[in-house]
């Protein structure tokens, strides 16, 4: 199996019903390609870990370089292996540009926190909540 981690930027007008639209289309194709991973989306940012078959993976990557709602895609890890960091999370998502700045800031930090004390099973999810820790701290 391919685990691959990539982060970019939003389109400066993309808009909560785009990113909406974004991860339930994620949902549903990966669900119907058994694929798994976790996506943040803060500050205009994006990070991504996804998980599966390599030939589906390889292929998404293609389609997610292309998409228009984003630029300054940039592949950060790639590896082939043998156990899923996020076996139970179809596609788990994050959306920290909310308006609440208490509940954002809390939020922030719970997944900070957890970004430090979660397992790293494998050298991608440890570059992937390395990653999510520097781009809440933008």
């Amino acid at each position: 199996m391919l685990e691959l981690v990539y982060k970019s930027k939003a389109k400066d007008n993309i808009t909560q019903q785009e990113i909406e639209q974004i991860l339930e289309t994620a949902q549903e194709f990966n669900k119907t390609n058994d694929l798994t991973g976790c996506l943040i989306f803060h500050n205009k940012h994006f990070i991504q870990l996804l998980e599966g078959n390599e030939d589906t993976i390889r292929t998404l990557y293609t389609k997610i370089s292309k998409d228009l709602r984003h630029h300054e895609i940039e592949l950060i890890y790639e590896k082939i292996k043998s156990q899923r960091n996020f076996e139970s999370w179809g596609m788990a998502f994050v959306n920290l540009d909310d308006d609440d700045q208490f509940t954002k800031k809390l939020f922030e930090d719970n997944v900070i926190t957890y970004a430090e004390i979660t397992p790293k099973i494998t050298k991608a999810s440890d570059i992937f909540w390395h990653e999510v820790k520097l781009l809440l701290k933008k």
